[in-house]
């Protein structure tokens, strides 16, 4: 192990600048080891390198370390450690960890670090943004790259930890969801009386966050009013005002997942799309990486209860567009009508205009709510029938009010359509239904309407 301690600090760092040599710099570098490059100033480590070392080492010392971006990797902007001066080290610096599981854990952390890793831990959990179970056996680490995995910090006594609590925070999620960070995504933040404080020196943190590659750093809006100008790096603030620290931390969440890949585990993909806060972004997320499943699976279920599935589809807009963009997706409908109240068109209706139905023809038809909503329902039908040449139709009941679903199933509906329901399981928080929760029932087997002389047509 390569122990670093307070001890080592003070002796290996406390050199004035002024006096600095390459003996001296070379000689901080290499007690410090792997975590040389990430703690010591630039120039010491350019002083460092024109000692007599070799060739490799001296590279090392030249080159910025990179990020380790496994799941669970989260990196600490930690201000500089203790009162007395440290010259050598930078104004603040980054420590990276990483949530793994008890077996695989590398590296020893310092006592105060071990227990904020387990209060957020804790918290997390009580928010509910981590599964128990997904959070038990997790422990913070360093990660096993380029040396870290072998430094014993269980002597650094001197270092503040409060402000860790934020991107460990977000590396939890990340190693309960199996997710992946974005380099150049950076967190600072304290958790004090269930709200996001400030932290300590915001401006070294900014500035060391934008030399390792930042475009977004979230830090609490409590204290940003002092800082300067950012330059090009987004300064996201994050602020409690009062909410839960579930629905505080989406934004940052968000914006700090790699998203999961078509082919990643459905869970996960579940999970992220209903993280994601902003609706356009969570719904393409959807369309592209979920929807053509379950969409499939609906499909050869319908196959098997229909012989021949109508190619005009009915529906009702609501506050799930995603349940249009289903039944869409699985029908492959020639033709599309959207039925919706006056007040829905804004909200459930423009996100499917644009090209999210490609290939469908799109009608879209308003009703009121009250005594004439079943004529209203039963006549924007029968014209959206005639103008799709008069043939059976699928009527999709799952969207909008029960009391729109019977109206339409029983005044509309003949009895030839096919009268289609998608059950699914909503999540709560997000109002959203729970991707790969989705089925399909028919509740009108398509029988043949009969003819005028008593026979089937």
């Amino acid at each position: 192990m390569h122990v670093i301690d307070d001890g080592l600090l003070a002796e290996c760092c406390g050199h004035d600048l002024d006096a600095l040599n390459p003996f001296l710099a070379s000689e901080a570098a290499l007690r410090l080891g792997p975590l040389a490059r990430w703690w010591l100033r630039p120039e010491v480590l350019e002083t460092a390198a024109e000692a007599d070392v070799p060739d490799p080492i001296r590279a090392s010392w030249l080159r910025r370390p990179a990020l380790h971006l496994g799941s669970g990797s989260c990196w600490i902007l930690v201000a500089k450690p203790y009162r007395r001066e440290l010259p050598l080290l930078r104004p603040a610096f980054i420590l990276p960890v990483i949530w793994r599981r008890e077996a695989s854990a590398y590296g020893v952390l310092p006592d105060a670090l071990e227990r904020m890793a387990r209060g957020v831990r804790r918290d997390m959990v009580e928010t509910g943004l981590v599964d128990a179970d997904a959070a038990d056996g997790l422990r913070l680490a360093m990660p096993n790259h380029e040396g870290l995995g072998r430094i014993d910090l269980s002597g650094l006594e001197g270092v503040t930890w409060d402000s860790a609590w934020l991107p460990l925070a977000g590396g939890l999620v990340m190693a309960a969801e199996g997710g992946r960070p974005r380099a150049d995504v950076f967190a600072t933040g304290a958790l004090r009386d269930g709200a996001i404080r400030a932290v300590e020196s915001i401006e070294a943190k900014l500035a060391v966050a934008e030399e390792w590659g930042a475009r977004t750093l979230f830090a609490p809006e409590e204290g940003l009013e002092r800082l300067g100008d950012p330059g090009s790096l987004e300064v996201a603030g994050v602020t409690s005002d009062g909410r839960p620290v579930r629905e505080v931390l989406r934004p940052y969440l968000e914006a700090l997942e790699v998203p999961p890949p078509a082919s990643a585990p459905r869970p996960s993909r579940a999970r992220h799309y209903l993280r994601t806060a902003d609706e356009g972004r969570a719904r393409a997320y959807f369309t592209e990486t979920c929807l053509p499943e379950i969409a499939g699976e609906c499909a050869e279920a319908l196959a098997r209860r229909l012989e021949r599935p109508p190619d005009a589809l009915v529906t009702i807009a609501s506050d799930s567009p995603d349940l249009v963009l289903l039944a869409t997706a699985a029908l492959r409908p020639r033709r599309c009508l959207i039925l919706h109240t006056p007040d829905r068109h804004s909200d459930g209706i423009r996100a499917m205009e644009g090209g999210e139905l490609a290939g469908c023809s799109l009608e879209l038809a308003v009703f009121e709510t009250g005594p004439a909503m079943r004529d209203q329902l039963r006549d924007a039908v029968e014209r959206f029938r005639w103008r799709a040449g008069g043939g059976p139709l699928a009527i999709d009941v799952t969207p909008g009010r029960k009391d729109m679903s019977v109206a339409l199933a029983l005044t509309a509906a003949r009895p030839d359509d096919a009268v289609l329901y998608f059950p699914h399981r909503m999540d709560r928080p997000t109002r959203r239904p729970i991707p790969f929760t989705q089925s399909v029932e028919v509740l009108g087997e398509g029988t043949p309407q009969p003819s005028g002389d008593g026979t089937a047509s």
